[in-house]
């Protein structure tokens, strides 16, 4: 069955360029910066080692940045690479992709993000842990319900922000704002303070560390690159709501550029700061390595100041994940290849409600049977193989496709995105050999998205 559009009900351009940049930076900075640095760490033991890491993250989201602002404002669609993949290899390419953002990549971080913001929130009120279980029940394969009070504020705050971004996207993308800018501010005040008033020292970065480059090392390197990259996620946020962007010819690249670049600045001061606080091998393998390093130039009193940090960060990015995926599940709607109503538009909010709703319900069953993690863990190898394929489908528009307009052309073309293809493919060679069965697992996940497609494109053709 074609679903059959309302004209007086479509996604309406409302977003300037500020507010997609916030969204890019909203969708970016999380948790990760707060929580990685440590993992980073156990794989490049020196400090300049660290810093690299995380500048040439930088480097390889920027290409992916300029990369896909190419079909971005050659093709500014809601749904983003949904789209991309579609036009490029075919609708079962574009349905894969967005299938895995349905059931993992989006809902899931949704997931990971409501817990860990209940989590960080019950450091100061305990009657919101999550270990305070209500109900525990079994069911199978290493899942099972789990209620809590925590639980409970986890599924208020999906909620509540779904409604938020239901009730219009000016109003969405306002909370977006005010939150992205909130975080940039706490962040940049930590490495101000730190770095001047903060009992660190610069002595730290004088460890000596000889030049390695061993494949060993370089395997230890791609390791490392992992959690950086997770950090850095959501530097793409943007191509999702290419259809509300004004003037998005110009403005999608530019709010791709900036946001990432903004990320990229952010994480390297930060990570200069927590060396400045303390030397590298008291990082190995811790997880909060924010509010150690806060406690180390601070004292005490700064894990209050981080948690805030981590509570808008948290918040910010939870914000721009549910406004942004919500458009890919309607645009595969409108082409047949998602749930009927998930195609809708709210005549009056002029938002995918019905798409934001579904969103939500898949979040909730994540975060009430613990599913997300080991999700999340199983489809990280699909996750970095898609970002290369959706590298490739520049040249494979460019060859299939050379008339198509094109008002941004990919600067430094071939090189750059040639950069993040082979780049994202290494990691994913990488991923593949060092956990082999989490990888096939992944794909497994995604493949049982044929039989969907399958069924979804019948429906549709009949």
């Amino acid at each position: 069955m074609v679903v059959e559009k309302n004209p007086l009900a479509e996604l309406r351009p409302e977003l300037s360029l500020f507010d997609a940049t916030m969204i890019v930076v909203g969708a970016t900075i999380g948790a990760g910066i707060f929580t990685t640095t440590g993992a980073i760490i156990q794989q490049v033991a020196s400090p300049w080692g660290l810093i690299a890491v995380w500048v040439f993250g930088g480097i390889l989201s920027l290409a992916g940045a300029l990369t896909l602002a190419e079909m971005g404002a050659a093709m500014p669609k809601a749904g983003g690479d949904y789209v991309y993949l579609t036009e490029a290899y075919g609708s079962l390419g574009g349905f894969l992709c967005g299938w895995t953002s349905f059931l993992v990549t989006f809902s899931g971080s949704i997931a990971v993000l409501a817990v860990g913001l209940v989590e960080h929130a019950s450091s100061f009120l305990p009657v919101l842990s999550l270990r305070r279980t209500v109900l525990s029940l079994p069911l199978g394969f290493d899942f099972k319900l789990m209620l809590s009070t925590g639980h409970g504020v986890a599924l208020a705050c999906v909620w509540l922000l779904t409604w938020i971004n239901y009730r219009g996207l000016h109003l969405g993308s306002r909370v977006q704002d005010v939150l992205s800018v909130l975080k940039i501010g706490v962040l940049f005040s930590l490495v101000v303070f730190g770095l001047t008033v903060g009992r660190g020292t610069w002595q730290n970065f004088l460890v000596q560390a000889p030049v390695d480059f061993s494949m060993k090392a370089m395997s230890a390197f791609g390791l490392a690159m992992i959690p950086t990259l997770f950090a850095y996620n959501g530097w793409n946020a943007a191509i999702y709501v290419g259809s509300e962007i004004k003037n998005p010819q110009l403005n999608m690249t530019r709010a791709l550029a900036y946001g990432t670049s903004a990320c990229a600045v952010v994480y390297i001061l930060v990570n200069v700061t927590f060396v400045y606080a303390m030397p590298v091998h008291h990082m190995q393998g811790v997880v909060a390595i924010g509010d150690l390093a806060a406690r180390s130039l601070f004292g005490p009193i700064a894990a209050t100041y981080v948690s805030m940090a981590i509570f808008i960060a948290m918040l910010s990015c939870m914000n721009a994940m549910i406004l942004t995926g919500a458009r890919i599940y309607y645009a595969m709607a409108k082409d047949g290849l998602f749930f009927r109503t998930a195609a809708k538009i709210h005549p009056r909010y002029r938002t995918p409600g019905p798409a934001l709703w579904q969103q939500a319900l898949c979040t909730s069953v994540l975060v009430v049977t613990g599913t997300f993690q080991q999700l999340i863990t199983y489809v990280v190898f699909a996750i970095v193989l898609f970002s290369a394929i959706t590298g490739v489908a520049v040249f494979v528009l460019r060859r299939k496709q050379p008339l198509m307009p094109r008002p941004y052309k990919t600067w430094g073309y071939p090189v750059i995105p040639a950069l993040f293809v082979l780049s994202n493919a290494g990691l994913a060679i990488n991923v593949l050999f060092g956990n082999f069965a989490v990888s096939l697992s992944g794909l497994l996940i995604v493949a049982a998205g044929i039989p969907a497609y399958l069924y979804w494109r019948n429906q549709a053709s009949r």
